[in-house]
This record gives structure tokens, C-alpha cells and sequence, in this order.
């Protein structure tokens, strides 16, 4: 009875936590102590014989519930136990009994805090040196009670005791021990439970368990991360729910290896998103084992998109390293000769009859266009020197207005340049400055090279009136953001599909018949070696919109010396920045690394002055061409 009144407690206890961190145990103190009082009472109201002898082993459950619930549970079971012993027995002999168990337990009160810190071994050495404490105490108590009571001849009457108090020590140190390990056992199975459930919830890697019917039984944060659904969702979905359907047949084979009880490591694949995009991933599948038997399997996954991203970035750093070289060699072995032949070819022009000029016209034509070709390829084959200086962008925007306001009229196309603070056609100052060039004050400045930025402007510019050759509208945006400023091309041209956007940027890559795919590439450059960013969007049928971003300087506002506004809108349209003039911001690029993003907008985005032009949107997907890019179908 004295064993079922001790254990029995523990066993329900150790089967109702299960698996739970012991030091976060429902109502840790208050269950400890109610069950150390209440299992102290109930072995004295129902003593064990031994030899005929009346015994509890009140102590047990005692000083256990003291050195696993701490002070408070202890405080509650000897306040238990001790009112228990003023309602049961005579005052005479309640008031001993008590204070025998405040000798008993004044011990494990006083080491129950480092109790928890020991080792196991320390622990259990800690329990059994207790107990044989509470047996010392015990004799030493009766002992007391025999010679008050039978004089000198109590030390007799002890001896007459001595099978009886041998085999009752045996029975408490079994049962100190007995309870001992269940209690212990309850919290190494909670630890080790905790240790793998921590290991799963703040892994990196996406982690999700399969039962034997491919049911998802449970997935950490990781993996809703990735899939973009919560593990309540998760649970009871079939594993194809998240692989496309293409790839079943992958996703076939890899269930037998597992139920062979094959490891799967290392594959790349695609599972769906909760969205429906694809998500690439490597993935390594490994098999639950449960007594010889493949009970489900362990999936377990990573986001490999920056990855292949750097590897496309790599591999677009090697193709323009490769025409960097080839271009050093197109130069040395093409463009002498090349000056040679038109000259020769001018010559002749020039002796030739009118029946053959025309002939002639077009083999300059041809020679100049393979001179515009090499002189490109020389911008990818070297590095370009970058002189820094406050760029005035509606002067700059302005020259290539007018450079190219014969060819819009011969296509038939108007271009109008809207400011922040209004909006002009071609041949007309821009709104915002005064008639002899010099910018309003909210004007901003980007730290660069104005001829090259020029030469961006001009060939986006050049891009969206051939993009129109029926006629139609070009619209530049200027707008200046805080801290950068961004200009926005607009036509009303025929439109990119997707397939086509994506492809913007790739050398050599062109959907004019006489373009040579590097226009793009070198604005690319340009705008990368600027800190800055071009983003593209393009609906089929409706236009396509092009906003370059580069960061900036503070208004003319701000400049104390009226000599360096006057010197800043020279004919050159730039000079050197002084210290106490303006300060140009350190602007992290984040376009060092190229890439594109489609999403699906119904209509191409316009940017206002009080947002980011064409905001990325979260369902992007990015390319290694060094462009933003916007699809809309």
C-alpha cells in the first residue's frame, strides 16, 4: 500500500506531462507539494506492518516534493503533514512528530535550489544521503520517546527493534530510489524531447514530417517561411499538394528509395507556394525508422533562389568578361583597317557617278554602324573613368530633347518633359528652371559623369521613339525623391511581352533589325557605376515604361557662394563639389548585384512624386541582366 500511496502519484503525473520540459510543468509547486503533504498523510493513515510493528514512510514523498518543487512546494507539504498530525494524534504526541519533521526536512529545504544544478549521480546520491539522514533522525526521536518512557531500559527495548528498523531502512531507501528514477526519468525524457523539438523550431533549414500515408504531420518555421503556409495549414495536406505536377513522377521515385530506407540527400526541384509561384529548392528526405520499419520520413528543404541568382550573376560576369576581351581584340584588329577602307570609300565616292553614289551612301551607312558597334564593345571592354560631379538632370534630359526632336517629329511622335513643378515640350525650357538654365531650388543632383548619363538618357530616349514608328507620345518624368532622383520614360509603343522583357540587357540581345544588342548593356554599366538602378515595365499593346533611379545631392538652396551656383550651369554643366557646398550621402547600391523582376500588373505604373518609381512587388522574380523589369500581360 505505502508503495502505491508513494509511486502511483508520480507515474500519473509522469504520463499527463509527457514530453514537457520539466521546468515548465503545469503548476510545477503547487502539484509537488500537494503531493508530497497528501502522500505523507495517507502512508501514516495507512502504515505498512513489519514484524508485527506499525510503519509509514512518510518522509519519502517529503523530501522528494521539497528537492523537485523547490521551497514553496516543500513549505505546502510540511504544512500538510504537520496540521494533519495536530488532528490526529494527542497534543503530547503531535508536537514531537512535528518537530521531527522539521528536522527532516530542514535539509532539503536548505539545498533544493543547487539540488537541480548537480548531475544526475550527485542527485541521486544527494536522495539516498537524505534518506539515511530521516532514518538517523528517526532513531534518535525514538530513542528519546523509549528512555523518557522506560527509563535505562529503553536502550533494551531499541534493541528488540532492530529487525524491525533494519528491514523498514531497506524498504525507504527502495522506495527513495524507486521515485527517484521515475521523477528523473519524467525530466530526461522531457529534456531530450525539448532538445529535438528545439532543433527542428529554430533550424534555418525548412523541416516537415510525413507520416505513412504522406500526410504532413508537422513543419517549423523554416519551412512556412518557404512555402508560405502556417503548420496548421500544413498538417494533413498530401505531399503532391505541394509539388507541381510535372514533377510527380520525381516525386514517385523518391517515395520508393525512401520506403527502401534510402537517404535522398542533396536534389534540386520545385515545390508550389501557397500563392502558386515556384519556389526553388534543394531538398534532402529522410526516412522514419521505427522498429525496422519506415513509419513516415523526414523532409527537409532550402530556398536556393540567391544561389542560382549568384550563379546567374557569375555566369553574365564571365559572358562580359569574355566580350570585354573580345572587344580589346575587335578594336586593335578591326577598327584601324575599318578607318583605312572609309577613306578609300570616300574617294571613290566622290569619282563615282550618280548612279553609284547611292551605292556608296549605303556602304558608309554600313561601315559607320560597324564603327558604332566596336565603339561600343570598347565601353564593355575597359573600365570607364568616372569624373564626379553635382549633374544638373533637367539640363542633361533637356540636350537629348533636342538632339532627338528631329528624328520624333520625322516619326511623328511628341515628347513632352514633366518636372516636379510642371511640364514643357521639346525645344521649350523645362517648368521649375529660369530661361538662362539655371534649375529652381528643389532641384537635386547625382554625383557623376553628365556625358555619361547623357548618353543613358539619350539612348532610352532614342529607344522608345523607334519602339513608335507609327507615331505616338514620349513622356519624361523628372522627379526628385528626398534623396535621389528619378527619371521616368514613358511611350505609347507597341509593348514587350514577358518572354522578351526578361531577355532586356543580355549582350547582343535585340529586337531591332539594325540594333546591336549593347545599347542596354551600356546604360547598365553606367547606371550600376552611378549607384543607381533602371527599372522596366511593359504591357503588350499599351507601352512600356522606363524609370532610371540614381541617388543625389541637396538643392542649389543650400549653397552659401553665389560664384558655385553660377559656375554649377556653366556650358559644361557641372563642376567640382567643395566640402562646405554640398555633401554627397554614401548610397549603398543594391543593384551591385543584377537583377529582374516580373510581376503581373494589369497596366503599366506610372510613379508619382511621393513614391518609389515602378515599387517592386513582393511576387517578383529576379534576373541577372542588372534591370528591374515589370511584365504585364
Amino acid at each position: 500500500m505505502q508503495f502505491g500511496i508513494i509511486i502511483f502519484p508520480i507515474a500519473i503525473y509522469q504520463m499527463i506531462t509527457f514530453g514537457r520540459a520539466y521546468t515548465q510543468l503545469p503548476l510545477r509547486t503547487f502539484v509537488m507539494g500537494l503531493y508530497g503533504g497528501g502522500a505523507a498523510v495517507l502512508s501514516q493513515m495507512m502504515p505498512v506492518h513489519i514484524l508485527s510493528q506499525a510503519e509509514n514512510f512518510q518522509c519519502v514523498p517529503v523530501i522528494l516534493s521539497i528537492l523537485y518543487g523547490k521551497r514553496k512546494a516543500g513549505f505546502l507539504a510540511v504544512g500538510i503533514l504537520s496540521l494533519y498530525q495536530f488532528t490526529a494524534l494527542p497534543l503530547t504526541s503531535a508536537i514531537p512528530a512535528v518537530i521531527a519533521i522539521l528536522v527532516y526536512s530542514a535539509i532539503p529545504m536548505a539545498i533544493c535550489e543547487q539540488f537541480e544544478r548537480d548531475q544526475r549521480k550527485q542527485r541521486f546520491l544527494v536522495s539516498i544521503a537524505l534518506t539515511v539522514i530521516t532514518l538517523v533522525v528517526e532513531l534518535m526521536f525514538l530513542l528519546v520517546y523509549l528512555f523518557i518512557v522506560y527509563g535505562i531500559n529503553g536502550l533494551s527495548r531499541l534493541a528488540a527493534y532492530g529487525d524491525f528498523l533494519a528491514i523498514a531502512c531497506v524498504i525507504q531507501l527502495v522506495l527513495m530510489s524507486t521515485v527517484f528514477f521515475l521523477l528523473e526519468h519524467l525530466i530526461e525524457n522531457a529534456q531530450v524531447r525539448r532538445r529535438y523539438q528545439s532543433l527542428i523550431d529554430y533550424n534555418p533549414v525548412g523541416i516537415c514530417a510525413f507520416n505513412v500515408h504522406n500526410q504532413v504531420v508537422g513543419a517549423n518555421a523554416a519551412f512556412e517561411t518557404i512555402t508560405g503556409y502556417k503548420e496548421r495549414e500544413l498538417v494533413g495536406k498530401s505531399r503532391l499538394e505541394l509539388w507541381f505536377e510535372e514533377d510527380y513522377n520525381l516525386a514517385g521515385k523518391i517515395l520508393y528509395d525512401l520506403y527502401r530506407g534510402e537517404i535522398k540527400k542533396n536534389f534540386e526541384t520545385a515545390i508550389k507556394h501557397k500563392d502558386g509561384h515556384k519556389v526553388e529548392i534543394r531538398a534532402t528526405m529522410v526516412p522514419m525508422v521505427e522498429g525496422n520499419k519506415v513509419r513516415g520520413y523526414f523532409s527537409m528543404i532550402t530556398d536556393i533562389a540567391d544561389e542560382k541568382m549568384a550563379e546567374a550573376v557569375l555566369r553574365e560576369s564571365e559572358k562580359l568578361s569574355a566580350i570585354g576581351q573580345l572587344a580589346a581584340g575587335v578594336a586593335h584588329e578591326i577598327r584601324n583597317p575599318l578607318t583605312s577602307i572609309k577613306g578609300f570609300v570616300h574617294l571613290l565616292a566622290q569619282k563615282a557617278g550618280d548612279e553609284d553614289k547611292s551605292y556608296y551612301d549605303i556602304v558608309k551607312s554600313e561601315l559607320s554602324r560597324i564603327e558604332g558597334i566596336v565603339s561600343e564593345m570598347l565601353v564593355l571592354a575597359k573600365p570607364q573613368a568616372i569624373s564626379y560631379k553635382p549633374v544638373s538632370i533637367q539640363n542633361k534630359v533637356q540636350e537629348v530633347v533636342n538632339l532627338l526632336s528631329a528624328q520624333a517629329n520625322m516619326q511623328n511622335v511628341s515628347i513632352t518633359v514633366d518636372s516636379d513643378e510642371g511640364a514643357s515640350t521639346y525645344g521649350a525650357p523645362i517648368c521649375g528652371a529660369s530661361q538662362d538654365g539655371v534649375p529652381g531650388a528643389r532641384e537635386l543632383f547625382p554625383m557623376g559623369d553628365g556625358n555619361q548619363l547623357k548618353q543613358v538618357f539619350l539612348n532610352l530616349a532614342k529607344n522608345a521613339i523607334e519602339a513608335m514608328p507609327t507615331g505616338g507620345s514620349l513622356s519624361i518624368r523628372i522627379q526628385h525623391l528626398v534623396d535621389k532622383v528619378t527619371v521616368t520614360f514613358t511611350d505609347t509603343g507597341e509593348g514587350m511581352p514577358p518572354d522578351h522583357l526578361v531577355k532586356l540587357g543580355q549582350p547582343f540581345y535585340t529586337t531591332k533589325m539594325d540594333g546591336t544588342g549593347l545599347g542596354l548593356v551600356v546604360s547598365k554599366r553606367i547606371i550600376s557605376n552611378h549607384s543607381g538602378r533602371i527599372d522596366f515595365q511593359s504591357t503588350p499593346g499599351q507601352g512600356t515604361v522606363v524609370a532610371v533611379t540614381l541617388p543625389a545631392v541637396s538643392a542649389v538652396g543650400s549653397m552659401e557662394h553665389s560664384h558655385l551656383r553660377d559656375s554649377l550651369y556653366s556650358s559644361q554643366g557641372s563642376v567640382p563639389l567643395e566640402p562646405s557646398a554640398l555633401q554627397l550621402p554614401v548610397v549603398m547600391n543594391e543593384e551591385t548585384i543584377p537583377r529582374v523582376s516580373i510581376s503581373a500588373a494589369t497596366t503599366p505604373v506610372v510613379p508619382n512624386a511621393a513614391s518609389e518609381p515602378m515599387a517592386r512587388q513582393e511576387s517578383a522574380v529576379e534576373d541577372s541582366n542588372g534591370f528591374n523589369l515589370m511584365a504585364s500581360r
